[in-house]
């Protein structure tokens, strides 16, 4: 269940160097007419991908409510296998040590290749990663997603800011989601803050519900609802 479909219903010839990649995130199929992604970690945007291509998403828990991207505005691009290694980098930085689990290449290969989770990365010009993502609750029925993580390769430069923003855009607007939660140490303040400053609703603390360096710590859970996200002020999507 929530193996989530690309649909070009347009068939426009603008489209025509879009690459849509099978579950491995490598093989390529030819582009035309009406064209179905089997899946949202699929779909790699090529520097050959014509601007002004849009799509019509559709996913399985709002099956009549379509969704359009432009791709004009893709700051986060669908992760492929080919990038864990670069995530496992961003993972290894001295901040992230800190906040981050440590997972292995497995783990990573395992859960972008596997039904319930998205990878999302955030690359440069040239294209070295930036940031990476993990969104989580695909497999259920809930309507609910988990931010299971956010990780920025250099810190305090606002790019953290600019990539939770477009989470939020595209769990609400394009995935159609009711509930968007995530958890967070208890002693990241700065994480904390942020969140808080785009809207999301503190709901209480998990106990000793991560080990760090043999040290029990809580987590503050948090969320945003569908409804909160939409009745927000303009200046907090920014």
């Amino acid at each position: 269940m929530y193996s989530n479909s690309w649909t070009n219903t347009s068939a426009s010839p603008n489209c025509d160097a879009a690459i849509p990649l099978s579950d491995d995130g490598k093989r390529a199929m030819t582009f035309g007419g009406t064209v179905v992604l089997p899946g949202i970690h699929a779909f790699r945007h090529e520097e050959s991908l014509r601007r002004s291509c849009s799509l019509d998403i559709r996913l399985p828990w709002k099956p009549n409510r379509p969704q359009t991207v432009n791709l004009n505005l893709m700051l986060l691009r669908a992760a492929v296998t080919d990038d864990i290694p670069a995530i496992l980098q961003i993972e290894q930085t001295p901040l992230a040590r800190t906040y981050v689990g440590q997972w292995t290449e497995q783990r990573h290969l395992a859960t972008l290749t596997g039904g319930d989770a998205r990878y999302l990365v955030n690359a440069s010009e040239t294209g070295s990663l930036q940031a990476y993502v993990i969104l989580r609750g695909f497999s259920e029925d809930s309507s609910a997603i988990e931010l299971k993580r956010v990780v920025v390769a250099m810190p305090e430069r606002g790019l953290g800011r600019k990539v939770v923003t477009e989470v939020q855009r595209m769990v609400f607007e394009e995935m159609g989601a009711h509930r968007l939660f995530l958890d967070v140490f208890e002693d990241n303040a700065r994480a904390r803050h942020l969140y808080e400053s785009l809207g999301f609703t503190y709901e209480g603390v998990m106990r000793d519900a991560a080990n760090r360096d043999g040290v029990w710590y809580n987590l503050h859970l948090m969320s945003m609802l569908e409804n909160e996200y939409r009745g927000r002020p303009a200046k907090s999507a920014i």
